[in-house]
């Protein structure tokens, strides 16, 4: 019995270890992880080229209810509207799993001055960033993320407490 006991227990610990890893997504102090997307020009661009005091990442999907939501409480935040004309605060909004016509028909529904774009595969955001979308993130100007999969409300309560 004690050698089966110590088999299932080892054998469980093992699962659970590779279920965690598989599971395991960036989180608020990590370091974020560079992706690419396709902007509106059709070029391949990289986060990281993207350079703020705070970038705020913005997954969706264009077909995704919830997502438009989130798009229109964060286009509505005058706060967050302010800071990106400043350019304290640049957003990042990616189409995840869309195709250029998809991203396009919901283009125009996103501001001006955000950077925007889509992947097809995503293989780089979905493995380090997404449970779901709409997601938000927010990098500071090392790409550390301070905020991890928030939503619009807890956005506002760190938009008000940068000083700017």
């Amino acid at each position: 019995m004690g050698l089966r006991f110590i088999f299932l227990f080892s054998f469980l610990t093992v699962i659970l270890s590779i279920s965690a890893q598989e599971n395991t997504k960036i989180t608020a102090g990590d370091i974020a992880a560079d992706f690419t997307f396709i902007d509106n020009h059709g070029r391949e661009a990289y986060m990281s080229e993207i350079n703020s005091d705070y970038i705020v990442l913005f997954f969706y999907n264009p077909d995704c209810e919830h997502c438009h939501q989130y798009l229109t409480k964060m286009k509505q935040d005058n706060l967050l509207k302010d800071f990106v004309a400043q350019k304290v605060v640049s957003v990042i909004a990616v189409a995840v799993e869309s195709s250029q016509e998809e991203f396009m028909n919901t283009f125009y529904e996103l501001p001006i001055l955000w950077y925007k774009g889509y992947c097809e595969q995503c293989e780089e955001i979905i493995d380090n960033y997404l449970m779901k979308v709409p997601a938000i993130f927010v990098l500071d100007d090392t790409k550390t993320v301070v905020l991890s999969d928030i939503s619009t409300k807890e956005l506002k309560s760190f938009l008000k407490n940068i000083d700017k």
